[in-house]
């Protein structure tokens, strides 16, 4: 294959054809500075078309280019005839052997690849050059990752959002999708509270019959994040109580029998321990003493107050 390296004017270029983008978030940001320095190291890669040049690889660098008033820019210029997969190929191994590729971006090299090849050949072909075993699991993963839009795609870029609760999100519509990530938004919810969020959502949404939104809306969550008193952590522990007592009314009472015991075995030195919201049926019985005997004596009046309450 013949490669011609030619100096190209940037009004030949198809800046909204984006065949084979596949950078997420845009590079042009991260490079305007680099290019006004020292100019374009690596050529980006062109390939003609009826309507012009499309780009293939170095997207990044030609649009820096046209933020600058560069007029012309070197580039690489592949033949007319050269197919869509072997460019995507290209501009993957590219990215793969310099800076690497984010969750997101290998979701959208899935999402390029599906228009060319079967479900069977991503799986064994293409997934494994991303990264993961040729599994139907990661496939439908990262399909599920494509499919959704700007807000979720950044909050994955930057840990915000976890991976196997952004699969659930894409089961959602739009509106509840933006409403579910307004909340992570405002709230620094660790992965496992993400999780616990959205089943407490999940079964709140089965037993009501009601969209996330409306849920949200009904038990006024809203107001309570705007609430400007309260710290992001206290927002957090309010709000899943909310949800605990409205999804279980029975835990709820249960959970505050339970710190009603702990707070009179407190005098004792002993406490009762359980996980937030009752997430476990076990709990523990934690009790300090320094020797046989004082355990001897606390134990009878620890075990009545267990009894009256239980």
């Amino acid at each position: 294959m013949k490669i011609d390296l030619k100096s190209v004017s940037l009004q030949e270029v198809l800046f909204e054809d984006e065949t084979f983008a596949i950078s997420y978030p845009p590079r042009v940001v991260f490079l305007i500075e680099s290019i006004k320095r020292i100019g374009i190291i690596n050529p980006p890669i062109l390939r003609p078309s009826p309507r012009g040049l499309q780009i293939v690889s170095g997207r990044g660098r030609l649009e820096a280019a046209r933020e600058l008033k560069i007029e012309k820019v070197t580039c690489n210029v592949l033949p007319y005839e050269t197919g869509d997969t072997f460019c995507l190929d290209l501009v993957i191994e590219e990215n793969l052997t310099s800076r690497g590729l984010n969750l997101v971006e290998k979701a959208l090299v899935v999402r390029k690849y599906h228009t060319y090849l079967t479900d069977e050949r991503i799986i064994k072909e293409v997934l494994p050059r991303l990264g993961f075993a040729p599994h139907y699991h990661h496939f439908e993963v990262l399909k599920a990752i494509a499919s959704l839009g700007d807000m979720a795609w950044n909050f994955l870029i930057e840990n915000r959002l976890n991976p196997k609760v952004a699969v659930k999100l894409a089961g959602l519509d739009k509106v509840n999708q933006k409403k579910f990530l307004e909340i992570l938004s405002k709230l620094k919810l660790s992965s496992s509270r993400q999780r616990l969020f959205w089943e407490m959502l999940e079964d709140l949404s089965r037993k009501k019959a009601q969209s996330f939104k409306q849920i949200i809306e009904e038990i006024s969550v809203t107001s309570l994040l705007n609430e400007e008193r309260l710290s992001p952590h206290q927002k957090t522990e309010k709000l899943f109580k909310q949800l605990a007592k409205e999804l279980m009314p029975v835990y709820s009472a249960r959970e505050a029998k339970i710190k009603k015991i702990s707070s009179r075995l407190h005098e004792l030195g002993a406490k009762i321990k359980f996980t937030p919201f009752l997430e476990k049926d076990s709990m523990c019985l934690e009790i300090n003493f320094k020797s046989a005997e004082e355990i001897e004596k606390k134990w009878p009046k620890i075990r009545e107050i267990i009894g009256e309450e239980f």
